[in-house]
């Protein structure tokens, strides 16, 4: 699960969390083409159990509003030997203090 904030000014990470164990991934955060991003992999050997699981960045910014339009997620994970990966933005709108960016990933069939 990859969460890329664009660096609209002062965008620094504050923080972030899972719904699924924090045991089973491994969190890295850094910037990388002008962008803050929030990477989770999940650890060798464990699989993520059917459900709906959300995967949430925070973030500090400068004062005043924060165009979130060029923000987006992707997740790629195999499920039955085979590889899927799903993605999108986030609705353009503004935020006036730190935000929170998230998704919400559904797992059908088990996956690692």
């Amino acid at each position: 699960m990859r969460l890329k904030i664009a660096q609209t000014g002062g965008v620094s990470p504050a923080g972030a969390w899972r719904s699924l164990p924090e045991q089973d991934f491994d969190l890295t955060v850094g910037e990388r083409n002008g962008f803050l991003v929030f990477t989770w992999v999940l650890k060798e050997g464990r699989t993520v159990p059917r459900g709906e699981w959300v995967f949430a960045g925070q973030y500090d910014h400068r004062r005043g509003g924060r165009d979130a339009g060029g923000d987006g997620c992707t997740v790629t994970a195999t499920a039955d030997g085979r590889q899927h990966t799903v993605g999108g933005g986030f609705a353009g709108g503004t935020a006036d203090a730190g935000g929170t960016a998230g998704t919400g990933a559904t797992s059908d069939a088990g996956g690692s």
